[in-house]
C-alpha cells in the first residue's frame, strides 16, 4: 500500500522521517526542495561526517556517537562516462541540479547515484552543500583517501579535521601538500606503505616502547599538538 506523506499532516510527516534509516532520509531530500525543508526540522545531529574517497566513488558516512564503529551509511556516489538519455534523470542535489541515474545493489540495497565523470567535482562540492544545509549543527569532518588521485580532489572539501590515508602506496610528498591544502588537520592516520623523503621529526619529542624501539613522535606549541606514530 502507498502513502503519500506530502498529503499528511505536518506532525505526521516528521514521525514518519524519523523511523527511516539515514541512507532513506538523503534519498528523500533529493526528491524535492520541500522535502529537503522538511528533513532539516527534524532537526538530524551528527558528530561527524566522513567522505570516503575512491577512484570511482565516493561514499558517505555518518556518526552519532564518537565511536568509529557506529557509523551509518548515507550516499554513494560514483562517476560514470556515459548515461543513456533514456536512463537520465535531472536531479537536484546541493541547490543546483544535475544529470544522474540510480542504480541499486541487489544484495546490499543500496542505491548508487551516478553522474558523468566530467561533473566529479561539482558533485563533490554540491554534495558537501547539501550535507551543510542539512545538519545545521556542523559536524566534524573526516576523510578516507583510498586512492593518490583523488588527493587534489579532496581539496573541494572544506574544514576536514581528520584523515586516513588507506591507499596501496603513498609518497611522503604528497602527505605534506595535502596538510597544506588541508591546514586545520587535527589527526592523520596513515595505513599505506610510503615511499619517498622521511617526514623530519628531529626536533620532536620521541616516545618508545618497552623494548627501547622508538614507537611515536610528538611535537607541542602553544597552537597545536602533532602526534606520528612509527610503524
Amino acid at each position: 500500500m502507498s502513502f503519500h506523506i506530502n498529503r499528511s499532516p505536518f506532525l505526521v510527516q516528521i514521525e514518519v522521517l524519523k523511523q527511516l534509516e539515514i541512507n532513506e532520509i538523503f534519498l528523500m531530500t533529493l526528491c524535492s526542495r520541500k522535502m529537503k525543508k522538511l528533513v532539516q526540522s527534524i532537526r538530524l545531529r551528527p558528530k561527524k561526517i566522513r567522505y570516503s574517497l575512491d577512484d570511482y566513488e565516493t561514499q558517505i558516512s555518518v556518526g552519532f556517537t564518537e565511536s568509529d564503529e557506529k557509523l551509518h551509511h548515507m550516499a554513494k556516489v560514483k562517476h560514470v562516462s556515459y548515461i543513456p538519455v533514456d536512463e537520465m534523470t535531472s536531479q537536484q542535489l546541493g541547490g543546483e541540479r544535475i544529470e544522474c541515474r540510480y542504480s541499486k545493489n541487489s544484495s546490499t540495497e543500496v542505491f548508487t547515484l551516478e553522474h558523468l565523470e566530467e561533473n566529479d567535482k561539482n558533485v563533490l562540492a554540491l554534495l558537501q552543500n547539501h550535507c551543510a544545509y542539512l545538519f545545521s549543527n556542523k559536524p566534524r569532518i573526516q576523510l578516507e583517501i583510498y586512492s593518490v588521485a583523488t588527493l587534489m580532489l579532496s581539496g573541494i572539501i572544506n574544514h576536514v579535521k581528520d584523515t586516513s590515508f588507506i591507499c596501496e602506496k603513498l609518497n611522503t610528498s604528497d602527505i605534506r601538500r595535502y596538510l597544506r591544502m588541508h591546514s586545520n588537520h587535527e589527526s592523520v592516520q596513515v595505513r599505506s606503505r610510503c615511499q619517498g623523503r622521511d617526514i623530519d621529526c628531529t626536533d620532536w619529542l620521541d616516545i618508545e616502547q618497552d623494548g627501547g624501539n622508538k614507537w611515536a613522535s610528538i611535537q607541542m606549541t602553544a597552537a597545536q599538538i602533532r602526534f606520528f606514530v612509527w610503524n
